[in-house]
């Protein structure tokens, strides 16, 4: 597994589905645009790649530091919420939790499926699945 440590202590990188994904994610006290900067100077250090900054709500700056810093809009995304339990409505459904190994090719075939058009989930391979599950915080059981 390739490690993910950089020089730049905000920069992370991810392997999915054979695709060398990286991020930044700045810190509050620092001004974005020289976090950018840093985070793209080392990328290009590194031998280049495609350079994701993930905003939450941007507003009309972010925007605007994006431009300037050559990044394009590639998708947004939109929380979606509703209480549970839901106790208006009746309905029949039959479940149970992930079955690791009995479970997983058919996983993945769903979530391909689903996600065919997102850079990490649409990828996935059985390696990154197994690297999920190894996680502390995986749990098949749900919650």
């Amino acid at each position: 597994m390739e490690s993910n440590v950089t020089t730049h202590p905000l920069l992370s990188k991810e392997r999915f589905g054979g695709n060398d994904l990286w991020g930044v994610t700045p810190q509050p006290d620092q001004p974005i645009v020289d976090e950018l900067q840093r985070a793209s100077r080392e990328l290009a250090h590194r031998g280049g790649g495609l350079l994701h900054w993930w905003v939450t709500a941007p507003s009309a700056e972010h925007e605007q530091i994006a431009e300037a810093a050559g990044f394009v809009p590639h998708r947004r995304l939109h929380r979606m919420e509703r209480p549970l339990p839901v106790t208006d409505e009746s309905y029949d459904l039959n479940w149970r939790p992930f079955q690791p190994g009995a479970d997983d090719a058919a996983w993945l075939e769903v979530n391909r499926r689903s996600f065919s058009n997102h850079p990490i989930q649409g990828t996935m391979v059985q390696e990154d699945l197994d690297r999920a599950k190894a996680d502390s915080a995986f749990n098949p059981e749900g919650g």
